[in-house]
């Protein structure tokens, strides 16, 4: 999986994570690069610009929150925070 990400090597890295999530969803040969320089942020300790780039496509951030069309901030909230009750 290391190497994957550290050569852009996204038919490595779909082989590895078949059947894994929905992260194999909404990852793609187009946008694999990104994905990978998001894996290579976090390592790195720069947990923001990962979580920007996780945003970008959708995916959970590190704080377990879903970013992407129809996740926006304060959607399915009431009175702008907490869960709805």
């Amino acid at each position: 999986m290391t190497e994957a990400f550290a050569e852009n090597d996204y038919n490595t890295w779909k082989d590895l994570m078949s059947g894994k999530g929905r992260v194999t969803d909404v990852v793609n040969e187009d946008n694999f690069a990104q994905f990978a320089e998001a894996h290579r942020l976090g390592l790195a300790g720069d947990v923001e610009g990962a979580n920007v780039i996780r945003a970008e496509l959708g995916l959970r951030t590190g704080g377990g929150e879903r970013m992407g069309a129809g996740h926006e901030k304060g959607m399915g909230m009431r009175d702008g925070g907490g869960m709805n009750r």
